[in-house]
């Protein structure tokens, strides 16, 4: 017998990994360096249909164009790491949790 696994779980092992590093890096990297491996993530959210995390990064590349705290963006790479699990959310939910999102961080 044989066990199926999550054909998705080397790619979210992979953007967790990622996110977990961008965490540590982050005191000694410039916005440009954060934006660049956000979109990295976006892209490969993107690409293997994890759309909740590529909505989220894309958001938080918008956010970096501002002007964007340290404690900000630890917010936003901790509501990635939350938003890795999830698949997809249905209809207006996504909309609204990004809203929400960003009047938590955003004011």
């Amino acid at each position: 017998m044989t066990i199926l696994a999550d054909p998705l779980l080397s790619v979210r092992a992979d953007l967790a990994d990622r996110l977990d590093r961008l965490l540590v890096a982050l005191p000694g990297l410039t916005m440009g360096q954060v934006a660049a491996a956000v979109d990295d993530v976006r892209q490969v959210a993107r690409d293997y249909g994890l759309g909740p995390l590529a909505d989220l990064a894309s958001a938080f590349e918008t956010a970096l164009s501002g002007t964007c705290s340290t404690l900000l963006i630890r917010h936003w790479i901790e509501t990635m790491q939350e938003a890795l699990g999830c698949d997809s959310l249905p209809g207006d939910a996504a909309r609204i949790w990004l809203a929400a999102l960003g009047l938590r961080y955003l004011g």
